[in-house]
């Protein structure tokens, strides 16, 4: 029994490691994701002020108009839009 303990407890090991693992690489994938849509987000902004849209509570305005959602979620307001820029 001993034996089979040991094996468990390497099964255990190994299956922890992959977690951990896994975990590494959806904490990497989600990183990449707010990126992405930190940046599709900024196009936007840098857009709206190229057509004259260049005070922060317009632009936050304009993005919730839009149905774009925060990058944390809920609303836009004009804090958010200069963390962005």
């Amino acid at each position: 029994m001993s034996h089979r303990s040991n094996v468990q407890r390497e099964i255990e090991k190994d299956t922890g490691s992959n977690q951990e693992h896994t975990s590494t690489q959806n904490r990497a994938q989600q990183s990449s994701d707010i990126n992405d849509r930190r940046a599709g987000v900024l196009n936007l902004i840098k857009a709206m002020k190229l057509r004259g849209n260049t005070s922060l509570v317009g632009i936050a305005n304009e993005l919730n108009k839009r149905g774009i959602p925060a990058l944390r979620g809920g609303q836009w307001t004009a804090t958010q839009v200069s963390r962005i820029l």
